[in-house]
């Protein structure tokens, strides 16, 4: 069990990040918990703010959430908070990455809803021909930090320091794996921030799925990787911890239902 140690979550927008955080938001206090939103507050808007944050809550923190990358790299700040100030406790990674084509489908349509910038009032298609360099490849980067992307630095990332990158296709599990690694109380939890106003991969033309494949290349891989990664934790579990999976899971999804 990692209790000692605190949780360092990157947010990958429309992972189902927002339910994850929800739950760590239930499982902590409020004063051990560091949440960072984009745009920043006037207390995490420089390098210094944020270390000064930290410093503050190390004491009892036990997790730091919010759209980072991989080694607390802010984009904002434009460096990694680690790179120069060390944590008093050891961390370990938790994140969320979703099949790459329908995070993009997810993404698109949850900003169309209120972001002001022209690109997201053009239609789908269009978005995805014009789609630019960084909107491609999101949770490549947000896994390499530093503000790279880096394939094969996100893998080594996932495979020395993430306790559970969970996916979002097999949310219960991913969940459940997290629950045990860091003794979480939780039964069940509430789905936040879904969107539901939007067509689903089959409603669109196979060119835009081929488009998205194409550009977002190295998240399927990564994708993939991290999948095979949670399938083999899954499959190593005993039988007790087994059962308690298939508890879990039913247990969601009377709650589903009953909502």
């Amino acid at each position: 069990m990692n209790s000692e140690k605190v949780i360092i979550f990157p947010h990958i927008v429309k992972t189902g990040g927002s339910t994850l955080q929800s739950i760590l938001m239930n499982e902590y206090k409020s004063d051990t918990l560091l949440l960072y939103h984009n745009p920043p507050d006037q207390v995490l808007k420089d390098k210094n703010g944020i270390i000064e944050k930290i410093r503050k809550q190390q004491r009892n923190l036990k997790a730091i959430i919010g759209h980072f990358s991989f080694d607390l790299y802010f984009w904002h700040v434009g460096e990694s908070i680690l790179s120069d100030f060390k944590l008093s406790k050891p961390v370990r990674y938790i994140t969320m990455l979703r099949d790459p084509v329908d995070r993009i489908i997810s993404l698109f349509y949850y900003l169309k809803s209120f972001h002001p910038d022209p690109m997201f009032k053009q239609n789908f298609e269009d978005f995805i021909f014009n789609r630019p360099l960084e909107l491609k490849n999101i949770q490549t980067l947000t896994l390499t930090g530093r503000g790279m992307v880096s394939l094969e630095m996100a893998k080594k990332n996932l495979d020395t320091h993430f306790e559970v990158a969970g996916i979002t296709e097999m949310f219960n599990e991913s969940v459940f794996l997290m629950k045990k690694a860091f003794g979480w109380k939780l039964m069940s939890y509430e789905k936040k921030n879904i969107t539901t106003k939007r067509p689903s991969r089959d409603d669109l033309p196979r060119d835009v799925i081929k488009k998205i494949q194409k550009d977002d290349y190295l998240d399927i891989e990564l994708y993939n990787y991290a999948k095979e990664i949670l399938e083999k934790k899954i499959d190593s579990l005993d039988s007790h911890y087994k059962d308690k999976l298939v508890k879990f899971t039913n247990t969601q999804m009377n709650r589903m239902h009953k909502n």
